[in-house]
């Protein structure tokens, strides 16, 4: 995007640019006065939920007002271009001089941290949490001053959401084990806290605590392993102060430092005043030197200075360095996208350049679109869990990965994926194995509504006219949708154990007969086992779980139960709606009495035989009586030479009852 005003503010060069914006140095034409201001891609901003994290990261700046946090000044939409205007930084940021001098001494570290910490409390007193403290994150000034950047993924403690991809956001080097566990409601400003101990770490000793070959290990290490101590890199580390970074560390929020005023107190009381002053020529800046002194309250006299840097040398550092979009650079050319490859292959180069937030959120767009093919949604999913993943969200990239297993259990992954991912999807290829329970779906009539889509529990796929299988799936409920053009959805619940169910849908046109359910329970089952369900002349065991009987048309269906001391019967009326039918089996009897009558003939005595709840009572002839289990019950009677009168009834016998049929000669 070639810009040249926008707005009041003239474009003085590009400062670097990322996958979703450009940051530009611009210069206010009335004030004369530099800022640096982040532009939104035109065609980015066109995405509401892009557009909305970009505007909530000027809100989360726009709310601290700090002498050691980048300030914002405007948020603003300019003939369609979106764009925070932020002050300039004369400066470098932390990364940059421990790229050069690769570790500084604690009386060169102590002043940044102690400005860091007061930022970082500022921010945690007003409800926000900045969630990836790192060294590209801290600016340094001219003059000396501290600065904290890159508010792009904070959230803010009253629930609202202030992040591009989820709580696992963050850097994984620096996250702390909440973030990495994704429970976004155990994230506080003591994560914060320790992400500053991971940073305080590497400025001593010139490394992470976790750093590993694989981001699974990084992890693991965040969540499991004791860091070494800063010692065991530096032996001159002052063990005050290792003590107070290991504490930062703590896996439990709960040992750690539980404010950063606390943290900043601990620092300050640390003697330092023996530390010697350090000088170091930056990063690519020949013959300028950084000179690291003691803080200004231990010094003796004169007007200290933290860092002293050539003003005309540092006037035009990339400030992109600490800003959302990217680490500098040239500029640029806007990527062409003109089809769903094209998409595909700019979020892997993305993916590539490390740019995972931006990765994701274009599979993510991608992963909703209609115009790819089987192979292209799957390898949309596999680097949407690379993603995931190197952001550091574990929890989530193991649920897609187990959600990919269900869908393809022989799915490969290369050498473009990292090494992280690959180890967690074998470890969830033999967790697998070991889970037997599953769901099978067919769906008999697929043809008329093509295409026909069945989803489990939210996991989509097509159907083609071979049962789908949903494999290693653990025990629990799940919900079964099946969709086809032209047709009626379904839905239906099924339980499932440590076994494969099967499930046969059948679609239906809008203008089709309805349809309904009958789904039958039973209550204390455990203590009249074996318990049996009949329905439609079959009976199923009951194992604990509801039973489901679909597609019913219109009108009266029977359902009976079958245990040892006894049997009920109901009678139940279904007009494409579900019904829902509860037993309840008991050891309490009431008295049934069954009799016959010849309204024709008062005096001709009729034997009739008696039927209760489908079965033919052997001897069983009216006047009739048996003890029955107390509830809903069918019976009726027949005599070769007669004809009952009226159907049989369905009563609920719960004390002595009287059943009386009325017969007619044939």
């Amino acid at each position: 995007m070639d810009l040249k005003q926008i707005g009041k503010y003239e474009v003085v060069k590009t400062l670097g640019e990322g996958g979703f914006g450009t940051v530009y140095l611009a210069r206010h034409t009335k004030l004369q006065k530099n800022f640096a201001l982040k532009v939104l891609h035109p065609q980015v901003a066109k995405d509401k939920m892009l557009s909305a994290y970009f505007e909530r990261e000027a809100l989360a700046l726009g709310q601290l007002e700090h002498q050691n946090i980048v300030r914002v000044s405007d948020y603003d939409q300019i003939d369609d271009v979106t764009f925070i205007v932020m002050e300039y930084i004369d400066g470098t940021n932390l990364d940059a001089v421990l790229r050069e001098k690769k570790h500084l001494t604690i009386a060169e570290a102590a002043p940044i941290f102690r400005q860091l910490l007061s930022g970082i409390g500022y921010a945690h007193d007003r409800g926000i949490i900045h969630r990836d403290i790192k060294p590209s994150n801290i600016m340094l000034t001219s003059n000396g001053t501290v600065k904290i950047t890159d508010f792009g993924i904070a959230m803010v403690s009253d629930g609202a959401k202030l992040t591009r991809t989820g709580t696992g956001a963050g850097s994984l080097l620096y996250m702390s084990p909440e973030q990495i566990r994704g429970k976004r409601e155990q994230i506080d400003n003591r994560s914060d806290l320790y992400s500053v101990g991971i940073t305080f770490y590497q400025v001593l000793t010139g490394a992470t605590p976790f750093a590993a070959d694989s981001e699974y290990e990084i992890m693991t290490g965040h969540l499991e392993k004791t860091p070494p101590p800063p010692r065991e890199f530096r032996s001159d580390v002052d063990p005050r102060v290792e003590a107070l970074i290991l504490k930062a560390l703590a896996k439990d929020p709960a040992k750690r430092f539980q404010t950063a005023a606390e943290m900043n107190e601990a620092l300050a009381g640390i003697d330092l005043s023996r530390e010697k002053t350090v000088r170091q020529t930056l990063p690519d800046m020949e013959k300028t030197e950084l000179a690291i002194e003691a803080p200004p309250e231990r010094q003796q006299g004169g007007k200290g200075r933290l860092i002293g840097i050539a003003a005309a040398v540092l006037a035009v550092v990339v400030i992109a360095l600490y800003l959302l979009f990217g680490t500098g650079g040239e500029e640029k050319p806007p990527v062409q996208v003109e089809s769903f490859a094209d998409s595909l292959r700019l979020a892997i180069d993305q993916f590539g350049e490390k740019k995972y937030g931006d990765a994701r959120e274009l599979l993510q767009r991608l992963a909703e679109s209609g115009s790819a093919g089987a192979a292209q949604r799957m390898e949309v999913a596999q680097f949407e869990a690379a993603a995931i993943l190197m952001e550091g969200d574990i929890v989530t990239a193991r649920g897609r990965l187990e959600a990919l297993h269900r869908q393809n259990p022989d799915l490969q992954f290369d050498d473009r994926y990292p090494p992280g991912l690959r180890q967690l999807w074998d470890e969830i290829v033999a967790a697998a194995a070991t889970i037997p329970g599953g769901i099978i779906v067919a769906i008999d009539n697929f043809q008329e509504f093509l295409p026909v889509e069945v989803s489990v529990n939210g996991e989509r796929r097509q159907y083609s006219g071979e049962e789908l299988r949903f494999n290693s799936l653990k025990p629990g409920e799940y919900n079964i949708e099946v969709s086809g053009k032209g047709a009626v959805p379904v839905s239906r619940k099924v339980q499932v154990a440590e076994d494969v169910v099967s499930q046969s849908f059948t679609l239906k046109s809008p203008d089709a007969p309805a349809t309904g359910t009958i789904t039958v329970t039973v209550t204390d089952y455990q203590i009249f086992e074996p318990v049996k369900v009949y329905f439609d002349n079959k009976s199923v065991e009951y194992e604990g779980k509801p039973l489901v009987f679909s597609d019913l048309e219109s009108g009266e269906y029977e359902v009976g139960l079958i245990t040892d001391v006894g049997r009920l019967t109901e009678l139940v009326m279904v007009a494409g709606n579900p019904v829902n039918i509860t037993f309840k089996p008991n050891n309490s009897q009431a008295r049934l009495t069954v009799s016959s009558l010849v309204p024709d003939n008062p005096n001709d005595f009729v034997a009739a035989q008696v039927y209760i709840d489908n079965v033919k009572i052997k001897d069983g002839q009216t006047p009739y009586k048996e003890t029955v289990m107390q509830g809903k019950h069918k019976i009726w009677i027949e005599h070769p030479d007669y004809q009952t009168r009226g159907k049989a009834r369905y009563i609920e016998v719960n004390h002595d009852e009287l059943v009386e049929f009325q017969l007619k000669r044939k």
